[in-house]
């Protein structure tokens, strides 16, 4: 038990090295203790100021550039389906102006161009189809068969065409199903669909044609954007808030994750902070032509604490490394600073002592001549009434006040009136001249001397 009282902890031994302590005893910190201590401090807020500040001014540019680049995606991805958009309504009006237009319905021209027109774009296109006023189909590509029970007059893109005739209309993404296919496949499409006038030998009459668009052309352009997006992800919906694309389409039919298109679809193109699924974030929407689509790029709060998080990391490393390499600068100018001062405390330490034999008393010590005086200085600003005070307390026999006067050499005395009189400069510089510095046999050199020895 008396060995551990007696072995000194390495705290401890640090303090002593240091002379903090004596006997384990702390008896204080040294100046060069001090000097570091105040150094360390300042290093410690100016670091932790300066880091906060960067990363600050990385979180405000993290998140501007994250809003700059989903604004860019959105720009490039909106001229890209407006492009998309424009080539099918081309092959609509192609059909419709160079085809139905321009030849009889009976005629072989008729059935070889529509067909041609479709081979040529079937790329995009996934059939095409034109009926008459009554729902009837009167020409179809690919040749098949019509389902059975399913009349076209009932559906949404016919009802559309003959409400407003002069418009070309988009429908919401669906399943094709008009048509009967061999391979049992389904076949997702967006309609497009126009009221048409058909000629009918003599006898015209309206109608409609159908194009249905393949939904990979708006989805394959979708998928490519949301695969680069680095946790941004961008979606399509109508303008009364209907989903057309989504990247999480199958969570949100499971009721995994939400979405609010219908808030989204009434905003103005442009850039919002926004709640999302509540937590904040960015939204940025743009309007697609012709079908008043909506291209919504949402920026979550993950996305920019993702990459604010690993700067953070790189920041404290930053710091700490910093904050070493100061400690170190404060160690050696602590020193530094210190080392003269205690030089200087020694040195005093030695005059206290006697070790230099020098007197520190100022009023009374061996080497002093005369008996010493006090005096005090009195403002000029109520010096009057101090002197007032005086002569009232000790009687005015016993109070007295010293004049002192003062004289002025003979060629100063002549420069100071001459300039107090007005005088020219030249002149009273040439009588100062004329006076002579020293007279043999005189001590002073007054003016009436001067006047003797140098009467011109």
């Amino acid at each position: 038990m008396g060995k551990l009282q007696k072995k000194e902890s390495w705290l401890q031994k640090w303090m002593k090295k240091q002379g903090w302590t004596h006997h384990r005893r702390f008896i204080g910190l040294d100046i060069q203790s001090i000097i570091m201590a105040v150094l360390t401090a300042l290093t410690l807020i100016t670091t932790i100021t300066i880091g906060l500040l960067l990363y600050n001014r990385f979180k405000m540019a993290m998140k501007q550039t994250a809003v700059s680049n989903a604004e860019s995606m959105v720009e490039s991805t909106v001229d890209k389906l407006d492009a998309e958009l424009l080539n099918v309504r081309q092959i609509m009006n192609a059909v419709n102006y160079n085809i139905i237009q321009e030849n009889d319905i009976s005629s072989d021209d008729f059935n070889r161009q529509f067909s041609l027109l479709y081979e040529i774009n079937t790329d995009k296109v996934q059939s095409m189809a034109l009926y008459d006023s009554n729902g009837a189909q009167l020409m179809a590509e690919p040749v098949s068969e019509r389902k059975k029970g399913v009349k076209a007059s009932k559906q949404d893109w016919y009802t559309n065409a003959e409400e407003e005739i002069e418009n070309v209309h988009f429908s919401l993404p669906h399943i094709q199903n008009l048509f009967e296919d061999g391979t049992y496949r389904y076949y997702w499409v967006i309609s497009l669909s126009r009221s048409v006038d058909i000629n009918d030998g003599e006898k015209p009459r309206s109608g409609v044609l159908l194009v249905d668009m393949k939904y990979s052309v708006i989805s394959n352009t979708m998928k490519r954007i949301n695969e680069s997006s680095n946790g941004i992800y961008y979606y399509l919906c109508s303008r009364d808030g209907q989903m057309i694309y989504h990247p999480r389409r199958a969570d949100i039919d499971r009721g995994y994750f939400s979405e609010n298109c219908e808030m989204t679809s009434q905003l103005e193109d442009g850039t919002y902070e926004l709640s999302l699924n509540g937590r904040p974030g960015n939204v940025v929407v743009s309007s697609v032509a012709y079908t008043g689509w909506k291209l919504v790029g949402v920026i979550p709060e993950r996305v920019q604490t993702a990459n604010i998080n690993r700067f953070r990391y790189y920041i404290i490393t930053a710091i700490l490394i910093l904050m070493m390499m100061l400690l170190e600068v404060n160690r050696i100018i602590s020193r530094k600073i210190s080392r003269p001062i205690l030089r200087l405390n020694e040195s005093v330490k030695a005059y206290e002592t006697g070790g230099y034999d020098l007197l520190f008393e100022r009023f009374l010590n061996p080497e002093r001549v005369s008996m010493p005086d006090i005096d005090i200085d009195f403002c000029v600003n109520r010096r009057q009434e101090v002197i007032d005070y005086v002569v009232q307390k000790y009687g005015k026999e016993k109070v007295v006040q010293i004049v002192t006067f003062g004289t002025m050499a003979a060629k100063m005395c002549v420069r100071d009136v001459g300039r107090a009189m007005a005088l020219p400069y030249s002149l009273c510089d040439k009588v100062a001249k004329a006076i002579p510095n020293k007279v043999p046999g005189v001590k002073d050199v007054t003016l009436p001397v001067a006047l003797k020895v140098s009467p011109d």
